[in-house]
């Protein structure tokens, strides 16, 4: 194929582009379409054609482009530009997009075949998380997996398929069980038990992640109502994604969930991860506030990874802290994380929050933990995440694996 013959397809589409109509209105929508068009035609060559498909994908052929990681570059390159915030009717958003490249072949010479490439391959770029993905093989047998999956998820929430398995959360002075974090699972009448890996990036994409968000939810009050029950009433903690943090019905409906079950709002703990927030920067502190003024915990989770800045975090109504398991993970073999672990915990308790840490698989990040001051722990060197009924048989235990580790004087619990 000559130089002259040679072109790539590349479609991108905004991740979470409904919940901007949804929550911002279709008038709102257009803004953004209209300025992520401007920003492609600014991108491209003038041999090449940039159209918008539908909705909010769009599509561009790169004339002259046939080799992979020349596209890849492209297609990243797009991506930032694409993502720097935009400023529109007073208001700051930023959009991430993912982007899939089909380059054309002998298999592949058509229009129609190409584009169904390169959809797939932007379809398997959202699922692994990453920018960009160039179509292959393998790219077909796995969209096919998930595009499947993801038909079904409205009967899983209507035949309540999903569960939570609860992982406690220690006292790392006491090893008293001092909360749980409830973990989506989908019991799959015909796969079995699905990780959230498999099928939360669908649920986001989905139509169904507001329905989903209320589903943990209720089911993490619930539980909560039960520890009552059973004379230990403890925090439990649900995430939920940034499509939540435009949802300004949310509050309202957590209010009514925590009257139904008599659970002391206080004892509903929501998690979003820090990259969540700081992506929905301009909508995310009016629900978060609203959540807090309820009496709920806010808590940051994978906190350290979504490059916060310190007047930003001083601003959110937040009562805890959850420091991010790479960190954990590498303090005691790096001078740096476990310098970073100490940063946080003194930044947390400055702020008058709770430390969380997440991932402890040894008894020497315990100590370390406790060297830095925090306050509280989870991982699998306690339990990984256990079924509700598991769970319960833990709430009285004392996990004696902090024993015998030297306790310098912490920071008493601040939530």
């Amino acid at each position: 194929m000559s130089a002259a013959e040679e072109l790539a397809v590349i479609v991108m589409d905004v991740d979470r582009f409904k919940a901007v109509n949804d929550t911002l209105g279709h008038a709102f929508g257009d803004h953004v379409l209209i300025e992520i068009a401007d920003r492609l035609a600014g991108l491209v060559a003038d041999t090449d054609v940039v159209a918008r498909l539908s909705g909010d994908e769009f599509a561009i052929i790169a004339m002259g482009s046939g080799h992979e990681d020349e596209v890849l570059e492209a297609a990243r390159n797009i991506a930032l530009e694409l993502g720097r915030p935009m400023h529109i009717d007073g208001m700051t958003l930023s959009r991430a997009v993912s982007i899939g490249v089909a380059l054309r072949s002998a298999e592949s010479a058509d229009a129609a075949t190409l584009l169904r490439q390169a959809d797939m391959a932007m379809y398997d770029a959202k699922q692994r998380q990453q920018t960009a993905r160039v179509f292959s093989s393998d790219t077909s047998q796995t969209t096919v997996e998930e595009l499947t999956l993801s038909a079904s998820l409205r009967e899983a929430l209507d035949d309540r398929q999903f569960v939570l398995h609860y992982q406690p959360q220690v006292d790392l002075r006491t090893g008293a069980v001092v909360g749980y974090e409830g973990l989506a699972r989908w019991e799959h009448p015909e796969l079995g038990l699905l990780t959230p890996n498999r099928f939360i990036d669908l649920l986001v994409c989905s139509d169904e992640g507001l329905a989903f968000a209320d589903y943990v939810i209720e089911a993490g009050v619930a539980f909560a109502e039960r520890c009552a029950e059973l004379g230990r009433a403890v925090p439990v903690a649900v995430n939920i994604s940034a499509q939540s943090l435009f949802d300004e019905g949310l509050p309202e409906r957590v209010a009514r969930v925590l009257q139904t079950h008599g659970v002391p709002p206080e004892h509903l703990v929501i998690e979003i991860t820090e990259a969540d927030i700081m992506e929905e920067a301009s909508h995310s502190s009016r629900v978060i506030q609203h959540l807090a003024d309820l009496g709920v915990q806010v808590s940051i989770d994978d906190f350290g990874t979504g490059y916060s800045s310190l007047a930003r975090l001083a601003d959110l109504p937040i009562s805890e802290i959850k420091i991010d398991r790479r960190f954990v993970s590498g303090a005691q073999s790096s001078e740096r994380d476990h310098m970073i672990i100490h940063s946080i915990v003194d930044l947390a308790h400055r702020l008058q929050l709770n430390t969380m840490a997440e991932g402890v698989e040894s008894p020497g990040e315990i100590a370390l933990l406790l060297d830095a001051g925090c306050n509280e722990a989870q991982g699998f060197l306690f339990s990984k995440p256990v079924p509700e009924a598991k769970a319960f048989e833990m709430l009285a235990g004392i996990f004696d694996v902090v024993a015998g580790v030297d306790h310098p004087v912490a920071n008493e619990r601040t939530r």
